[in-house]
């Protein structure tokens, strides 16, 4: 009897003992009071309010769960780093999957993926950060007692593994959604379009960027465990399609670069291009420790030696902003890979003879001639200059019998360019004795010689 009367009275109990009550004048009193928190950036307030006009609701409800997504994005942007803090993440991108199923608008699928997305990456990162740090979640490793003594950070457990496996197939899942997002918003754009219009909005531009960007560094993060579960190459069909839709746009340079990425080391080599496309970016912000860093796990994933040099020239070309000595070194590495592409060639040789004329200002002949010497053995566009270089630092130095190799390496540039050089191997040939060289060199440069003079005169 009393089990009967106790049930009786769980039956018969108010409604707002177990359930909020469905009141939409209560929603939409509390959607107010949180549009109000909102605006005045108290956010966790705000999330509660949202939540509270969502349980209240019995219409309007999809555009209280956007709200209440956007508030729980915002929380978590400006909160403080707590344990709880990735709920609000996981609570904004269930929002919008509740709005997406009252409302099938791909803005509401984007969203939807993309903090979905969001949330998968930052729980990946901290349950990755925990293990590198040896303090795996209880929850991804075995009792203490069953580990392996010999664990170390980057050899991952297989319960951690599964973790990953399961947060990356999660993530998959916000990117499908942002595919399919992209997919609606075109359909719309084109039908919705004026003929004459052939670009595209700033929201489908919007879209493409953030799906590049979430497949990117998806496939980086998995990195961090070898890929384990993740086939890099199965997303370049989809990058590359995004980027050629979005080099129609009215910034394709970005989109240019990714697609140049993608195609990079003969195309189907996403770890390579994900970490050269990161290097590109951060030379380019000026970062060159972070550029080069990149590009140097780029080599580890290139497979052939036309792509390694291509590599070793970014570098290259990130150092040489502060420390040309560095970027010499990656350029030489570059043509030690690729000797017979003449970017290649002339960025070594080009460097190189920076080098040097920094030597010679200095004084220090012999470190210019060890530079300039390597990049006179082979043809490229300034071999010349690279050859009278290293003649003025062979005969400006106090090394001993150089003044023949002095005169064969000023004989040599005035071959290639007779007019530009002419002077200088009159001096080095006069120097060495060889007057009757000389004398010819006048009579044959004695129309430029007597332009000279009259510029000279007063």
């Amino acid at each position: 009897m009393k089990k009967i009367a106790l049930i009786l009275a769980f039956l018969f109990l108010p409604p707002l003992s177990f359930a909020q009550e469905k009141d939409d004048a209560l929603a939409y009193q509390a959607f107010e009071q949180g549009r109000s928190a909102y605006a005045l950036g108290r956010y966790l307030e705000a999330v509660a309010h949202f939540e509270r006009a969502c349980n209240h609701a019995l219409i309007f409800t999809s555009a209280y769960y956007i709200w209440l997504g956007t508030a729980c994005e915002r929380a978590y942007d400006t909160g403080r780093d707590t344990p709880d803090r990735l709920d609000m993440l996981r609570k904004g991108a269930d929002a919008y999957r509740k709005a997406l199923d009252r409302e099938q608008d791909p803005d509401v699928r984007y969203e939807q993926g993309r903090l979905t997305v969001k949330y998968a990456m930052a729980r990946a990162n901290f349950v990755l950060e925990r293990e590198n740090n040896r303090q795996p979640l209880p929850l991804d490793l075995p009792p203490p007692a069953l580990r392996d003594s010999t664990w170390i950070p980057t050899r991952f457990q297989p319960a951690t593994i599964d973790s990953l496996h399961r947060i990356w197939h999660l993530a998959e899942g916000g990117l499908r959604d942002i595919w399919m997002a992209i997919l609606g918003r075109t359909q719309k754009e084109i039908v919705y379009a004026a003929p004459q219009h052939s670009s595209m909005s700033d929201t489908l531009q919007a879209y493409l960027s953030v799906y590049i960007e979430n497949s990117l560094n998806l496939i980086e993060t998995a990195g961090q465990a070898n890929f384990e579960g993740i086939e890099p190459d199965f997303y370049i069909p989809k990058i590359a399609a995004a980027s050629s839709r979005g080099v129609l746009g009215d910034n394709p340079d970005w989109f240019n670069q990714v697609l140049a990425a993608a195609r990079f080391d003969g195309g189907y080599n996403m770890r390579c291009a994900i970490y050269r496309l990161k290097g590109l970016r951060h030379s380019k912000e000026e970062e060159a420790n972070r550029a080069i860093h990149a590009m140097q796990r780029a080599l580890v994933y290139a497979r052939s030696d036309t792509s390694r040099a291509a590599l070793y020239l970014d570098m290259a070309f990130t150092a040489y902003r502060d420390d040309l000595p560095k970027a010499v070194e990656y350029a030489k590495y570059a043509y030690a890979h690729n000797q017979y592409e003449p970017r290649v060639c002339d960025t070594y040789g080009g460097l190189s003879l920076s080098l040097a004329s920094v030597k010679l200002k200095e004084g220090a002949y012999r470190e210019a001639i060890s530079t300039i010497y390597p990049v006179t053995s082979f043809g490229w566009q300034d071999r010349g200059e690279a050859l009278i270089t290293l003649a003025i630092a062979y005969f400006n130095s106090d090394l001993q019998n150089v003044g023949d190799r002095a005169y064969q390496a000023a004989e040599m540039a005035y071959r290639i360019a007779p007019e530009r050089y002419w002077e200088e191997f009159h001096r080095i040939a006069k120097s060495q004795g060889n007057y009757v060289q000389a004398r010819q060199l006048e009579e044959k440069h004695s129309s430029a010689l007597l332009s000279k003079k009259q510029d000279t005169s007063p």
